[in-house]
Parts: structure tokens; C-alpha cells; sequence
């Protein structure tokens, strides 16, 4: 099964099989088979609706995939700093413009941290309240100008705009 799926390339997987094993069945679709039909249970209408659920599934991925890397490249060319923070204000996402100024190496290594870890509390704690009252309400701010005071005492302007984004829950 793993050799198959590896070869596979996101080409989905149906396991269709004499072997009635609900446990079996668990385990290789966690694993990454897209269905498990046993041969005794199955009729053409039910290999047919297994069929036609992997193919729009492997649509799914590849418009997923194309939206992936439009966002990645938008991510990683625009001159302007984004990103993207969990319910707590942790970062999740930022730009390469951001890495910059924040003196670390990849994008990836602001993950988990806040603004407390990259400015001074004179900085943070507004920023965070704001970020706060934005996920409590759902009211976003749009191009408010922030100070931002650094660890190195440096002070910057800025120009930003907060929105939340939700999800369907």
C-alpha cells in the first residue's frame, strides 16, 4: 500500500477488496486511500459514486494547490509586510518583507511568536488589545497609524490595516 501511494502522486487511491475489515478499512484511509469498498458489498452504483467522489476530491486538491502557490507567490513578492495571527495573536503566517525587520531568517521562524517577541510593550500591548477587540467584534481597522517602538529603541510609522477572517464555525 505505502509503495503504491507513493507512486500514486495524489492520483486518489481506492482499495476495493475481498477482505470485510472495518479496522483495515480505518487504517489504510488514514493512511491515505480515498475509499475502501469490499467486493461482496459493492454494486456498480456504489463503485460509481467512489469513483466520482476521488475524482472531484483530486479536483479539490488541484484548485487547492493552484490557490496555494498564488497565494505563496503573493506572500513572498509583495513589497508590503503581511501576515496572518491565531485567536491569541500568535503569528501563524508573515512575508518575507516582514522577516526583514524582525531580524530573522525565514518567514517560518515567527511562527508561534507575538508582537511582544519582535517590539517593546510600549508596542505590543496596544497592538494586541486592537488585535483582541477585532476578533471579539468582527469589526476590522483599516489604515490606522500605529508607532512602533523597537527593542533597539528605534521608532517606525505605519500605515495598517487589521481584518478578521473567519472561517464557516
Amino acid at each position: 500500500f505505502d509503495a503504491v501511494m507513493e507512486k500514486a502522486g495524489g492520483t486518489p487511491i481506492i482499495i476495493f477488496t475481498g477482505i470485510d475489515d472495518e479496522s483495515l478499512a480505518r487504517e489504510l484511509t488514514r493512511r491515505g486511500a480515498h475509499d475502501y469498498l469490499v467486493k461482496s458489498m459493492s454494486n456498480p452504483d456504489s463503485i460509481g459514486r467512489s469513483l466520482e467522489r476521488a475524482l472531484a476530491h483530486r479536483q479539490t486538491q488541484k484548485a487547492l494547490s493552484k490557490e496555494q502557490a498564488l497565494l505563496g507567490a503573493l506572500m513572498d513578492n509583495l513589497p508590503d509586510k503581511i501576515y496572518f495571527k491565531d485567536l491569541q495573536s500568535r503569528f501563524i503566517r508573515i512575508n518575507r518583507d516582514l522577516a526583514h525587520p524582525f531580524k530573522i531568517g525565514s518567514p517560518a521562524d515567527a511562527e508561534g511568536k507575538t508582537d511582544f517577541d519582535f517590539f517593546t510593550a510600549e508596542h505590543a500591548r496596544p497592538a494586541f488589545d486592537d488585535e483582541q477587540d477585532i476578533i471579539r467584534t468582527g469589526t476590522p481597522r483599516i489604515g490606522i497609524v500605529e508607532r512602533e517602538t523597537h527593542p533597539d529603541g528605534r521608532v517606525t510609522w505605519v500605515s495598517s490595516s487589521k481584518m478578521p477572517l473567519r472561517d464557516a464555525r
